[in-house]
């Protein structure tokens, strides 16, 4: 005979001190409600705190009405258990507070928290058998026991409070688990990334994508904070290898969409092995279909902003064959773009130094200022070892930010076969310098060749940094990053050399200043 609508607790000892709040709430719920109410209610607030920080949701919410309407939350929790949530929360503090009880019905009260408690299992109970069990009334009998008095009731919601502060702690080693695997997840990915490059670069040497063939694709759902990702195998010339779409966070902490390729199975990458629901041997049609849309790769709240599995999919197949056709047009465009490297920008930037264009250095590991002249930086503005692109990555300092007047780079050394729609910029660095016209045969070069209207993409990153980040001054590091700049931004022509002069930009007054490339043979003399 089933002793309890809550057995389900049993299998899993992480639940107990649940558990029994549960059990406690049936056993008083003839005999004493309103003892029945608060052990229902502080059932409830240990399940939504654990979500809460499984989750990484609003840490700055205290009380449990807060939590119940925060808005991330409402997108986890089903739609018919919310009023049911609230109910419980309203009955367990009217219950310790002596006031008029919503419903006398405990047995509707204790419904209503099996029903959460159910969702709430097969959600987060590390099992795969799922709860499929019926709320039964039968179970519930009237024990006799005597109702306690209100202050006896004040001073049992006392104690539950302190004991629930205990159990959330014994849970926190769950969290710990999840913490521990979120780095690794970051380091498996920063290491992917860095080897990404180089192989994409490697795998355009092919000559063309019949040979490629897209045989399995495999899914993982969000788990804690990591969000799920769509994975594709796929086979060239008889070699397997594997792509997978994913988010992770950009400088600014927002979540950004991004795809590598490795060599291998999915199935044997940590990056698929360390999620715990995954999903493989899927049909590729299958999911483009829809099939596996209801997977919570990432929270409710969040799916039709950074997309459902057939989308990613679609999005992950198109970045496949971008990178494996170097016969499209398209592909052309994609092997450029393979040597660009992105802004990086402190959380709290107020200062903004623009470069010349990235080196091997930069392009290796994806951060601008990551080579020799990052180290020149990093020791004259801030006395470290280390190049100021990783300082800024690593959040070591947040008030600056690194940004090249050309995203790709500028010296032909760097790259293995130079891309057909960057040869002319080659042209920039292969200028015979002329003293003070350098800077003006820099512009006319610049302007002649300018197809992939890299001018106007500084002068919208700019544009853009002015409005996301309160900046305060922009430092042009070197004459092709001076000249960059005049033509985005006529009037920063007058701008003197290490002297500070007011600039406006739209409404914004910015002060800038010019001073050398930080290159290693200036170093020692290099400031700004």
């Amino acid at each position: 005979m089933i002793s309890s609508n809550f057995i389900f607790f049993n299998e899993d000892p992480d639940w107990e001190e649940l558990r029994k709040r549960c059990y406690k709430a049936e056993k008083f719920a003839i005999s004493d409600k309103r003892t029945s109410f608060i052990y229902s209610r502080m059932a409830l607030e240990i399940a939504i705190e654990f979500i809460f920080q499984f989750e990484g949701l609003n840490r700055r919410l205290k009380t449990l009405a807060d939590k119940l309407n925060d808005r991330e939350f409402s997108s986890i929790l089903p739609n018919s258990l919310k009023q049911s949530l609230i109910f419980i929360k309203d009955n367990g503090n009217n219950a310790v507070h002596n006031k008029l009880l919503i419903n006398h019905d405990t047995i509707v009260n204790l419904k209503k928290l099996f029903g959460f408690m159910k969702w709430f299992y097969n959600k987060y109970g590390d099992t795969d058998n799922k709860v499929e069990i019926d709320f039964d009334r039968t179970i519930i009998t009237d024990n006799n026991t005597p109702s306690l008095s209100s202050e006896k009731l004040k001073e049992l919601q006392s104690s539950l409070k302190e004991e629930n502060h205990l159990i959330l702690t014994k849970y926190s080693k769950k969290f710990k688990e999840l913490e521990s695997i979120n780095k690794e997840y970051q380091r498996l990915n920063n290491q992917l990334e860095k080897e990404n490059r180089m192989l994409s670069i490697k795998l355009k040497t092919y000559e063309n994508s019949k040979n490629t063939n897209v045989y399995e694709i495999g899914i993982t759902e969000q788990y804690g904070l990591i969000w799920g990702r769509v994975f594709a195998n796929f086979r060239l010339d008889n070699k397997d290898y594997f792509a997978v779409k994913y988010f992770s966070p950009n400088e600014q902490g927002r979540a950004t969409e991004r795809f590598l390729i490795s060599e291998g199975t999915f199935q044997e990458s940590n990056l698929f092995k360390l999620f715990y629901r995954k999903h493989i041997n899927l049909n590729k049609d299958a999911v483009l279909n829809k099939n596996y849309d209801h997977l919570e790769l990432v929270l409710k709240f969040n799916k039709q902003r950074f997309g459902l599995p057939s989308i990613l999919l679609k999005k992950l197949l198109v970045d496949v064959e971008e990178k494996l056709n170097p016969k499209k047009e398209l592909a052309n465009l994609v092997s450029y773009r393979e040597y660009i490297v992105n802004d990086i920008i402190g959380s709290k930037c107020q200062r903004v130094f623009i470069l010349e264009s990235p080196h091997s250095y930069e392009l290796k590991n994806g951060i601008p200022a990551f080579g020799q002249s990052g180290l020149v930086m990093g020791k004259e503005l801030y006395n470290s070892s280390l190049p100021i692109g990783k300082l800024i990555s690593d959040r070591i300092i947040n008030e600056i930010g690194i940004i090249n007047a050309c995203l790709f780079p500028l010296d032909k050394r760097v790259y293995q076969s130079i891309p057909k729609q960057v040869k002319g910029y080659m042209h920039i660095k292969e200028l015979n310098y002329t003293g003070s016209q350098f800077k003006s045969d820099v512009k006319n070069e610049i302007v002649r060749i300018d197809k992939l209207n890299t001018v106007k993409n500084l002068q919208n990153r700019i544009a853009k940094l002015l409005v996301e980040f309160d900046i305060k001054e922009i430092v042009a590091c070197g004459l092709i990053s001076q000249a960059y700049l005049e033509l985005a931004f006529p009037q920063v022509e007058n701008v003197g050399f290490k002297r500070w002069a007011n600039v406006q930009f739209n409404e914004r007054e910015v002060r800038i200043r010019y001073t050398h490339h930080p290159s290693p043979k200036t170093g020692k003399n290099w400031s700004i």
